[in-house]
């Protein structure tokens, strides 16, 4: 492991994260390391329906954009406010609803739009819908 890499494991499954536990390879993101690192992110119970469709989410939305959506994004595609957001994931959007997606440091990188040439995020909210119809509604997002 390189300097600044650390392993994280959970139910026999190991994964390389940074320090502060964040995935180094998106790739490697499965629901068991979001159930894992639940813990570490001051999510006491296990996650539910609610949790899963906003981790969900995140996960298509980088796969369709190449970036992690915005906070304001995410809650009006899950169809949650931001304080019930933060209920969820009590240490906050980017550090615990991000952490338990796989996001990974590149693309929080892009999670913002100022001066780095990405596209407003109500662009790319409304291109997501166009593109993946009713994939991402709230409703297919709350099942399992």
């Amino acid at each position: 492991m390189d300097k600044g890499t650390e392993k994280f494991s959970f139910r026999g499954k190991n994964y390389e994260v940074d320090k502060d536990g964040y995935l180094l390879d998106y790739h490697t993101w499965d629901n068991n390391f979001a159930k894992g690192m639940a813990f570490h992110c001051l999510i006491s119970h296990v996650l539910t329906n609610e949790h899963w469709a906003v981790i969900r989410y995140i996960r298509k939305a980088i796969q369709a954009t190449g970036r992690c959506p915005a906070v304001f994004e995410t809650c009006c595609i899950s169809g949650i406010d931001r304080r019930q957001l933060k209920k969820l994931f009590p240490s906050g959007y980017l550090r615990c609803a991000c952490k338990l997606a796989g996001v990974t440091r590149s693309y929080l990188k892009n999670a913002y739009w100022p001066n780095l040439g990405v596209e407003r995020p109500f662009e790319s909210l409304v291109r997501l819908r166009r593109t993946s119809g009713s994939n991402l509604t709230s409703a297919s997002l709350k099942t399992n």
